[in-house]
């Protein structure tokens, strides 16, 4: 898990998300309490056309 306060994440977000792996959250604290959770999404198979 990887905890995050919200100055840190507003500045940074887009290396954090690059760097989340599949099960791994990304937690977003406000003075030190909780506030929010990120997490990816699974994997869905991507489905040509028809």
């Amino acid at each position: 898990m990887i905890k995050l306060n919200i100055h840190e994440a507003k500045t940074h977000l887009s290396k954090y998300l690059s760097e989340l792996k599949p099960g791994e959250r990304i937690l977003l604290c406000k003075r030190n309490q909780p506030v929010a959770e990120i997490t990816p999404l699974p994997e869905v198979p991507v489905q040509g056309r028809a």
